[in-house]
């Protein structure tokens, strides 16, 4: 019993260390729609030909210069 639970325990510690995953649980829906935004980014940044990354930040900072505009032309107009 105790080789077993020696075992089980480094082999399951060794492989949580090494990011080594044999069986891939799905959490539910969540996993689907973060597979399903993250293959829709990945294709846009292809398309634009720039790294994943570059595309997130350039439209994250499009996005947010957009909101900003916004908010002050609503403050324009009060």
């Amino acid at each position: 019993m105790f080789i077993f639970v020696f075992f089980f325990f480094f082999g399951f510690f060794f492989q949580a260390e090494d990011g080594i995953r044999d069986l891939v649980r799905s959490r539910g829906l969540g996993d689907v729609y973060k597979r399903q935004v993250h293959s829709l980014l990945k294709r846009a940044a292809e398309i634009q030909g720039r790294t994943l990354s570059d595309f997130v930040v350039s439209v994250a900072r499009e996005a947010a210069l957009r909101v900003v505009e916004d908010a002050e032309l609503s403050l324009i107009h009060i």
